[in-house]
This record gives C-alpha cells, sequence and structure tokens, in this order.
C-alpha cells in the first residue's frame, strides 16, 4: 500500500501513495498516529470492560453523584443534560467555573480558527490564481496552503 523511498545523499525524496516529498512524511505520520489511537482507545475499552468497579467505585464509595452506568459512553447524555446547579451540586462551585471557562475558551478558538481558516483559503487561492510565474517551492500540495510560501503577484507597473 505503501512505497517509501530514502536516498543516501543530502536530500531525501519519500512518496506514499500519490503523495510525495512533505505530504507523504506527513500522511505517514498521520497513519501511525490514527493507529496509535486506535490501540491506545481500545486498551482503555477492554481494561473499562474488565475492570468497571475500578473505574466508578469513587463516586459510589462517597455517597455522592450518579450511580454508576453499565457502559463506557453512558456518561455523555448525563453530564449534557446536567444544569448548572446539578453540576454545582456534584462537582462544586470550581468545576463549574472551569467548565464556563473552557466553553469561552472554545467559543473564541473556534472563531479565530474560522477567521484563520478563511484568511488560509483564500490567500492560497489568490496565489494559484494570480501568481507570476510556475510553483517553485517544495513538492507536494501542501506546502501551497502556507502564506511562508506565496508565489509574487503581478504588478500593474511591470
Amino acid at each position: 500500500m505503501s512505497n517509501a523511498t530514502a536516498t543516501s545523499n543530502k536530500t531525501s525524496s519519500t512518496s506514499l501513495g500519490g503523495l510525495v516529498g512533505e505530504d507523504a512524511e506527513i500522511m505517514a505520520s498521520v497513519l501511525i498516529n490514527l493507529q496509535m489511537l486506535g490501540y491506545m482507545v481500545g486498551a482503555y475499552l477492554v481494561l473499562h470492560f474488565f475492570f468497571a468497579e475500578q473505574f466508578y467505585h469513587n463516586p459510589l464509595k462517597r455517597g455522592r453523584g450518579p450511580t454508576a452506568l453499565s457502559r463506557a459512553w453512558h456518561f455523555v447524555p448525563l453530564v449534557l443534560r446536567m444544569s448548572d446547579d446539578d453540576i454545582e451540586q456534584y462537582a462544586g462551585l470550581d468545576a463549574l467555573a472551569l467548565l464556563e471557562f473552557i466553553w469561552l475558551v472554545l467559543k473564541i478558538l473556534a472563531s479565530y480558527s474560522a477567521y484563520g481558516l478563511v484568511v488560509s483559503l483564500l490567500a492560497s487561492w489568490a496565489s494559484a490564481q494570480y501568481g507570476e510565474s510556475t510553483w517553485e517551492g517544495p513538492e507536494g500540495g501542501l506546502a501551497r496552503i502556507s502564506i511562508a510560501n506565496m508565489r509574487p503577484f503581478r504588478s500593474d507597473n511591470n
């Protein structure tokens, strides 16, 4: 499925599927990291199945909080339906303040990332449409997305 080659001199060339250069290296690292994520989630689920008492023992021992859940992800709907008063009752005011802060930060980061994505896509499109010459940067398509690798624009003076 993958074909990786490297030369012995200072320049190296990597190919993975139809990708070459840095694109192939990024895709190879993404594939390895996704495999590791799958292994870790699988290990968590296996450990959770065999040692369920250890995962949810603490709330029952304290006598506070909701009852133990029968499956790994059943807590998500329960937590999403909890009101602020319930979160404060079960986890405390500091946990409620932390959750409110995290929600605020997520909204701010989402707006900045949407703005950055629009600017990057527009800059990439403008560079591809209005550049003077053919692409002379690194091989691969991902290098063209970076603003640092933009080609010069045509000028009305030239």
